[in-house]
């Protein structure tokens, strides 16, 4: 690794790494952002092939409400007008929505944030809504992976995977037919 520069990203908790990643991003030509809890890791499993397409940035916020690096993240960057909040009002709650909608009108050009929520009542249901998101029959790959139900590690298999930007389909021993019918 001598001819490769390594800079650490890091922060004091998960929520602060994230927006540093973040901050790290050239994102001068995206205009969407997606949010997941802090504990919807398999959230950010999920939509992390579609973030990684878009060149977008998956925001991890505490289920109450951004914080306030998060909100000056959407204030200072007034070309993000979709954002998507992924999951449940279990892991992420109304408030973060309304956060993220009031940063749009504390920018300098009091522009609109468009904020919606991508979420279903169980993890295969979440991401078959998230794979609707992608090219519907277009798509010449796709990954299967384990959605770390049972144990979050498996989720390391979702996250290697991620990078290459396929969709990816989280099951267990089956898959559902949501997922199917969100992909044919």
């Amino acid at each position: 690794l001598k001819k490769v520069r390594i800079k650490r990203i890091s922060g004091k908790d998960r929520y602060d790494t994230s927006i540093n990643i973040c901050n790290e991003m050239d994102l001068s030509s995206v205009n969407n952002a997606y949010i997941v809890g802090g504990y919807g890791e398999v959230d950010a499993m999920s939509v992390a092939p579609l973030a990684v397409r878009q060149g977008a940035p998956i925001i991890v916020s505490p289920k109450d409400g951004l914080t306030k690096d998060e909100k000056y993240f959407f204030e200072s960057n007034e070309n993000i007008a979709d954002v998507k909040v992924i999951g449940g009002r279990v892991n992420v709650d109304t408030q973060v929505m309304l956060d993220v909608k009031n940063c749009g009108y504390d920018r300098d050009n009091n522009t609109d944030i468009s904020v919606s929520r991508v979420s279903g009542n169980d993890r295969q249901e979440t991401n078959a809504k998230i794979l609707e998101l992608f090219d519907k029959g277009s798509e010449e790959n796709i990954i299967v992976a384990k959605d770390g139900m049972n144990n979050k590690s498996h989720l390391v298999d979702s996250l290697s995977a991620a990078t290459l930007g396929y969709p990816l389909i989280l099951g267990t021993e089956r898959i559902t037919m949501a997922q199917v019918d969100a992909i044919y």
